[in-house]
């Protein structure tokens, strides 16, 4: 809106704020309109680094979780565990890195695990 002395009027919302501001000149309002992209650029990128950072703990803690339960009731009991729809949900949701060299030793055989069994394999 304009003012009787011809400035513009405007409010910026942000984040339940509101910022009433006033520009004398077209050029003004230019320098408020980019400030104002620019605030609300950088809060859509920090909203998203929040939301990819709290991705990140959940599947951390489900790691960590998982970790315990294939070293303590699948690696144990392969044969049967592996049999299992928690056990392949898991294999699925990725096995974890401290328990991969076990897990593939036992999954493919230990024949095939090391260099030799590979290199025959293919």
């Amino acid at each position: 809106a304009e003012s009787s002395d011809g400035a513009a009027c405007f409010s910026l919302v942000c984040g339940g704020r509101t910022l009433d501001l006033q520009a004398l000149t077209p050029e003004e309002y230019g320098i408020w309109t980019h400030y104002f992209q620019q605030v609300v650029e950088r809060t859509k990128l920090e909203q998203h680094a929040r939301r990819v950072a709290l991705r990140g703990q959940p599947r951390e803690a489900f790691v960590e979780s998982a970790t315990s339960v294939w070293w303590c009731e699948i690696l144990p009991n392969w044969e049967s565990a592996s049999l299992e729809p928690r056990t392949q949900l898991l294999w699925w949701e990725g096995a974890p890195s401290a328990v991969r060299a076990q897990l593939w030793r036992i999954a493919i055989g230990e024949a095939a695990a090391g260099r030799a069994g590979y290199e025959a394999a293919v």
